[in-house]
């Protein structure tokens, strides 16, 4: 791996007093790289919090992480650095519909046109207090996720392009980056960190990269909808994206 014989020649073979080992330093240093295509701004970054893991909020780049893992700390100020550069996208949750193709667009990921289902269209007219309703309006939505996702990857796809999603637990954005298929094969199903989620008592949290995962992104654009009513198991049948086992 060309980024530890780099990180050994800087840092030395002493690992013990150091927040983060070698690998885990080869690991971010490769992930900053090719994310940004070798930004110089954004490597001496990535090395600056290798080598000293951010303890601010604006440097860590999110809340509550005052007794995280060096390990985990450093990540989160990389991929905190990739998004300030517009390297990876971070949707916030709350204006994910609006956002989502606009952004792809941006990032080169579909066209100025696109093929897939119009989301917000695909929601009928109705009474919002009906509970029947709701379940009516979710069940049309949950059917027009699956084509949707399809079409989007097949469009990235035709432009030489993937889409992976960052799995990034706490806060309120969802993480996408679009890079080359040779990239995402590259890259996909690695987990860039594993532990325990410091801001909740006796979970455990994999920050990881993988295909879109368009159950999560129905299940942060849907309503619940009161009185118990369900969508139908088998309408929302979107791609598996899913990792197996996440290499390491």
């Amino acid at each position: 791996m060309r980024w530890l014989s780099i990180v050994l020649s800087l840092f030395g073979t002493k690992v013990t007093a150091q927040p983060l080992d070698l690998n885990q330093r080869a690991l971010y240093l490769a992930f900053a790289e090719d994310v940004s295509g070798a930004d110089p701004v954004v490597m001496a970054q990535a090395f600056q919090f290798v080598a000293a893991p951010p303890i601010t909020l604006e440097t860590i780049g999110f809340y509550g992480l005052n007794d995280a893992t060096g390990a985990e700390r450093a990540l989160r100020g990389i991929v905190t650095v990739l998004v300030d550069k517009g390297y990876i996208l971070d949707l916030e949750i709350k204006y994910l519909i609006p956002d989502f193709e606009p952004s792809l667009r941006e990032a080169g990921a579909i066209g100025e046109t696109t093929n897939a289902p119009d989301l917000m269209a695909a929601i009928p007219e109705g009474d919002w207090d009906d509970p029947a309703f709701q379940v009516e309006a979710m069940t049309a939505l949950a059917a027009t996720v699956g084509p949707f996702a399809r079409i989007v990857e097949a469009e990235a796809a035709d432009r030489d392009r993937a889409i992976l999603q960052l799995s990034m637990p706490l806060g309120d954005a969802v993480f996408y980056w679009v890079t080359t298929p040779e990239i995402a094969q590259r890259w996909r199903c690695v987990s860039l960190w594993a532990g325990a989620d410091v801001t909740r008592a006796g979970r455990t949290i994999d920050i990881m990269l993988a295909g879109p995962d368009w159950v999560q992104f129905y299940d942060l654009i849907r309503i619940e909808p009161v009185g118990g009513g369900m969508v139908s198991d088998g309408v929302l049948d979107v791609p598996n994206n899913a990792c197996a086992v996440p290499q390491v």
